[in-house]
Formats: C-alpha cells, sequence, structure tokens
C-alpha cells in the first residue's frame, strides 16, 4: 500500500528532511537551511526518515550515505516502495564514501555530493531544486 503524505504548512513554506546519523552534521545543515528559511525536520538513519516520509510531504530530502539499519541508498529504493511516485520528493545524497565506489547505485538521486560539501554549494543546489518550484 502506497502513502499520500500531507503538505503541513502553507504551500509556500519549503519542507526539508534532513537524514545524519551525525549530530553534528544534521545539526549543520539544519541550522543553515533554517536560517536560509527552510521548515527543517530530522532523523538518524533510513528507517526513521521512511517513518516520517509516511505521515509528512517534504519538498526535499537530504540524507547521508553511510548510517545504520538502512544507508542513503538503501532508504531511497524503500521510499520509492512505500510513497507515492507524485508524493515522492527529490533525493540528494552527501557522503564521505567516494563517488566512484558507488557507481551504479545512485539512480534516483537529484544531486549527490562527497564530503566535506560547501554550504554554499548546497544552498545553490537547493535554489535549483526547489526555491522555483
Amino acid at each position: 500500500m502506497k502513502f499520500f503524505p500531507k503538505l503541513l504548512d502553507s504551500p509556500d513554506q519549503k519542507r526539508i528532511l534532513v537524514v545524519d546519523d551525525s549530530p553534528v552534521l544534521s545539526h549543520a545543515y539544519a541550522s543553515a537551511l533554517r536560517a536560509w528559511g527552510y521548515t527543517v525536520d530530522t532523523a538518524v538513519d533510513g528507517l526513521a526518515a521512511l517513518a516520517r516520509l509516511r505521515s509528512v510531504r517534504y519538498h526535499l530530502v537530504i540524507t547521508d550515505y553511510e548510517m545504520p539499519r538502512c544507508n542513503g541508498i538503501e532508504f531511497l529504493a524503500k521510499a520509492r516502495l512505500v510513497i507515492d511516485t507524485n508524493a515522492l520528493p527529490p533525493f540528494i545524497l552527501i557522503t564521505g564514501t567516494p563517488l566512484k565506489d558507488l557507481h551504479g547505485r545512485l539512480d534516483g538521486f537529484v544531486a549527490t555530493f562527497a564530503k566535506p560539501i560547501g554550504i554554499q554549494e548546497l544552498r545553490h543546489e537547493l535554489a535549483a531544486r526547489i526555491d522555483n518550484s
């Protein structure tokens, strides 16, 4: 059964889900995103994030690759199985693993970044992906 999450805020407010098992990185991303005017939720791994996706509709998901229980690639695969395609937000993957090692497993991500990612690089990607939608 596919889920159809609901937008909780006004259509003009952009909601982003940040998924990272590192509290330091999760907080840093969330703080920057909030300073830029986004509403931000966080999750510590793909399974926790999947639960959020079932109930809240996000405009974008930023996920780490290496996480316990469910990595970023597995998270996207699971999300595709349970979230209606029309409600599935774009996914951005940020990883400390060399991107060449993940070749062929990145289908479905609108962008991939190697750590450390520059915060302005992330801001530029968000502007391109959701600010004008």
